[in-house]
């Protein structure tokens, strides 16, 4: 489960996804479909939570200049950015971060986007899912 807040911009990608709750108040509950995403594990405990996932991310595809992959490739934002709380959910996470705690963060990446045809990242902390 994943939890996006905000307005989205003019021509930034959204997956195709269903509405299953629409609330009163303005939020959705959705159900996407799979698809590629880049990701981070941020540890329990670091100062700079909510930044340090994003800013692992938005390097890797660009957008703080050159991107930080193997083939220099600028990747475009999508919405939503997920993230996903390890403590809270950690009977059902399975994979790398399960026992540390912290948090996941995603970007979906655009649709064009193949896991065969997605720059590596080269950093350690972003893998591409």
């Amino acid at each position: 489960m994943g939890v996006y807040f905000g307005k989205l911009r003019l021509g930034v990608e959204v997956p195709k996804h269903d509405v299953w709750v629409k609330s009163p108040k303005g939020y959705e509950v959705r159900k996407y479909p799979a698809c590629v995403a880049a990701e981070v594990h941020v540890q329990e405990g670091n100062a700079l939570r909510g930044s340090d996932g994003f800013r692992a991310l938005a390097r890797y595809i660009g957008a703080f200049g050159t991107p930080e992959n193997e083939k220099k490739a600028g990747i475009k934002m999508t919405a939503p950015v997920v993230t996903q709380n390890i403590a809270m959910t950690a009977p059902v996470v399975t994979g790398e971060g399960k026992d540390g705690g912290g948090y996941w963060m995603q970007f979906l990446m655009p649709s064009q986007w193949t896991m065969e045809t997605l720059p590596n990242p080269t950093s350690e902390k972003v893998k591409l899912k």
